[in-house]
């Protein structure tokens, strides 16, 4: 005897035994995925393929994906229910699948139908209720469709006993926002070694925005949202320059500490390398202390633990300017350190920058570490730190910030001015 595919979804949920209602603590995440305009849908193919669809749908979901799906009366638009247990790291990837199948068509044998879904999965604790877990998903849903930051998947964070809040400051209301790129240059070679890179607003015909400048007017969820979108056209121009050949070793990004509160920013990083394809040591994660105490000061260690394990470059900006131990600097994995303009400012004529400079020089030689000079704004600053030991340098002196399309041209230009190398063979 065939099973029709509804019975197959049932069964299968029966047999793994795990009634929404019985779940409680059992699992960290759950799913609730939507069918945008669905009743249109419906109305189109009529009742009988409609549900089909969805049963093909909720099939692929259970076997693939691992849900535990909650049961589903007929005509009903959502897919909801617990995913199964594993580790958080794996949601990005979770994510991506889920991407995939919400884009396949389903072959109802008469005609092939597209899927247009969106979709939350929400986290909580091992306590956490999930049939109180998925309604908070539903209010997230809901809320998309008023302005909400929902995206075609998200992951979202419950807090239990507090209901859902629309995000009314996230990047769906940010007018436009394009990635700036500075290149650092290495002091031994001159080549460059990476590119620095900020967000930047461009709205109308006005002046271009740098990020830190609109963040106060945001909540953590919309600045959040600012870090990644830049980020994620930071990497899609790297994935360009990459194909057209060029030679841009990694990245270098600073996170503020608002964006490192945030629980699921690591997983988001590694996610969005994962699906630009490109290794996670092709970015750098710059952060400066004091980090911070209480829940947030531990979501950002926990952020950045997770980014270095998960094979990203750690480097702390205004290095001693702020809090910084050794046992932060061994345990995030920093192998870079950044100086600002609080010590380059004059370097190259006061004596008490010199001394400063020169000390912590020698403590980063101790502990392996390479030094960034940040923000030389004059020639003779650029010649004196390239001289005493800096492994690199940054600033208007040495490049401007530029925008992506003015990389290429930059590349070509600073390649060709750098010397020949020496035939060391011997001729005839």
């Amino acid at each position: 005897m065939v099973l029709g595919i509804g019975t197959a979804v049932e069964r299968l949920r029966q047999a793994m035994r795990l009634p929404i209602a019985l779940m409680t603590g059992a699992s960290r995440s759950v799913l609730v995925l939507r069918l945008v305009e669905g009743e249109a849908l419906r109305r189109r193919l009529g009742p009988a393929l409609f549900e089909r669809m969805l049963d093909h749908v909720m099939l692929r979901l259970t076997i693939e994906l691992g849900l535990n799906p909650q049961a589903r009366r007929p005509g009903q638009t959502e897919i909801s229910g617990l995913l199964s247990t594993r580790a958080d790291a794996t949601l990005p990837q979770r994510v991506a699948l889920l991407g995939r199948i919400c884009a396949d068509s389903v072959d109802l044998g008469e005609m092939p139908v597209a899927i247009w879904a969106e979709g939350v999965i929400v986290r909580g604790d091992m306590a956490s209720d999930p049939a109180r877990m998925i309604d908070f998903g539903r209010e997230a849903l809901a809320s998309a469709g008023q302005g909400g930051p929902i995206e075609t998947i998200r992951i979202l964070s419950y807090l239990p006993d507090q209901p859902f809040r629309p995000m009314i400051s996230s990047i769906e209301t940010t007018p436009h926002i394009l990635p700036r790129f500075q290149p650092q240059i290495c002091c031994d070679t001159g080549r460059l070694i990476a590119l620095d890179v900020e967000g930047w607003r461009i709205e109308g015909n006005l002046p271009p925005t740098p990020l830190d400048q609109i963040a106060p007017s945001l909540n953590d969820e919309g600045w959040g949202a600012l870090v990644l979108a830049t980020l994620r056209q930071a990497l899609s121009a790297l994935c360009g320059w990459d194909r057209d050949g060029h030679d841009i070793p990694f990245l270098s990004l600073r996170l503020p500490a608002r964006a490192l509160s945030d629980s699921i920013l690591a997983e988001s990083i590694l996610w969005e390398l994962d699906r630009q394809d490109l290794s996670p040591d092709r970015i750098e994660i710059v952060f400066c202390e004091p980090i911070g105490t209480g829940a947030k000061g531990q979501a950002a260690k926990d952020n950045l633990q997770r980014l270095a394990a998960g094979g990203c470059r750690m480097a702390v900006g205004d290095f001693g300017t702020g809090s910084a131990g050794l046992a932060d600097l061994r345990g995030f994995g920093v192998k870079r350190v950044r100086i600002g303009r609080a010590f380059v400012d004059g370097c190259h004529y006061r004596g008490d920058q010199q001394r400063m400079i020169l000390a912590i020089l020698a403590l980063a030689e101790n502990l392996r570490l390479e030094v960034l000079a940040d923000e030389v704004a004059v020639l003779d600053e650029r010649a004196f730190l390239s001289q005493i030991g800096f492994s690199a340098v940054q600033g208007s002196a040495v490049a401007p910030a530029m925008e992506a399309d003015a990389i290429e041209p930059f590349l070509l230009s600073h390649r060709h001015s750098l010397p020949r190398a020496l035939p060391l063979g011997r001729g005839r």
